[in-house]
């Protein structure tokens, strides 16, 4: 009996001590340091991986939490966070995907283009010519780069560099300030202010989308300036003065006529995206309203420039683009962009 009981004793620690080792063997320890991987953090543009189908968009980072928007392989997405986030297994990081923000988790991004770095500090203070005027009104500017400031004044339209993927607004006149939004290449913004300030090594000034009422600054060397046809009436109104410029850019829809308007000049392979202002745009298989459909959009998506001779159809230009979120390409009409 006695021998019974020692032996049932023996076999109980056996079992006991099993079992511990398998629980802290099945228990890994989270991960304590993030391991960032260059080029990722704030203003990053990424993409879904192809070998995964789809992402889901969540509002918090756990697979637990609330399910946003689901978004498929091939999409663009823009990191919003400076570092991910461990849930005790894996990593997610905050992005925003048109309007929407949200979480994905690390595994499922890869880089596209990378985050924007601050410029380095000039190893001298950069000397400014005096101005032979004293500005009417604003701020004086700060001192910065000598014979590179831009003479532009409030309410004239600039845009996006073509040959600039994207840019960031950001809250005040710095790389190193919070990104507020993006604009893709050949955005139209308006100055806000006709006096620019400098970080002490590039100047900023303070833009407005056209469409839209997102205020930020930018960075000088990512704008040019918009050509406006010469006329001999002034504009009756600022507003006037701003709707001209933009139709000169982008062109302006109405009545069939053998001279077209001025199209957008949209660079080849550049990254645009459906206007917040349109609930959803259509990409055709023919540049013309009597195309077939091929994709639905909405407000947000993303697409690239497939040919950069967009198609006139009497009343519209119609631009030949690819949709990394269906795999397909099509034609979609220029005012449904920026």
């Amino acid at each position: 009996m006695r021998r019974s009981l020692i032996s049932l004793v023996i076999v109980v620690a056996i079992l006991i001590w099993g079992s511990a080792s398998l629980t802290l063997q099945a228990s890994p320890l989270p991960q304590a340091t993030a391991t960032i991987q260059p080029g990722w953090g704030v203003g990053a543009l990424m993409r879904v991986k192809a070998s995964v189908p789809f992402s889901w968009l969540r509002g918090t980072p756990a697979n637990s939490g609330k399910i946003v928007a689901t978004v498929q392989h091939g999409e663009f997405l823009v990191l919003s966070g400076t570092a991910p986030v461990w849930d005790g297994v894996q990593w997610w990081w905050q992005v925003r995907w048109g309007n929407i923000s949200g979480y994905v988790e690390q595994e499922s991004l890869e880089l596209v283009i990378p985050a924007p770095t601050p410029g380095a500090a000039p190893t001298q203070a950069p000397t400014a010519a005096a101005p032979t005027t004293a500005p009417t009104s604003g701020p004086a500017a700060t001192t910065g780069p000598a014979g590179n400031k831009a003479t532009w004044a409030a309410t004239n339209v600039v845009r996006v560099k073509l040959t600039v993927p994207f840019v960031l607004l950001r809250a005040s006149a710095s790389s190193n300030a919070t990104p507020v939004d993006n604009s893709p290449a050949g955005d139209s913004l308006m100055i806000i202010s006709s006096i620019p300030i400098s970080d002490g090594v590039q100047w900023w000034w303070q833009v407005r989308r056209v469409k839209g009422n997102v205020v930020g600054w930018v960075e000088q060397q990512s704008l040019e300036p918009v050509a406006v046809a010469a006329t001999t009436a002034a504009p009756t109104s600022a507003a006037t003065q701003v709707a001209t410029q933009v139709a000169t850019t982008v062109g302006t829809p109405g009545a069939t006529t053998s001279a077209p308007a001025q199209s957008a000049g949209f660079a080849l392979g550049s990254l645009h995206s459906v206007k917040d202002t349109l609930p959803y745009a259509w990409v055709r298989a023919q540049p013309s309203t009597k195309g077939a459909v091929v994709a639905t959009l909405y407000r947000g998506w993303l697409l690239i420039i497939r040919d950069a001779a967009p198609q006139w159809d009497g009343v519209q230009w119609w631009w030949k683009v690819y949709v990394p979120a269906f795999n397909v390409q099509g034609w979609i009409e220029q005012n449904s962009l920026f």
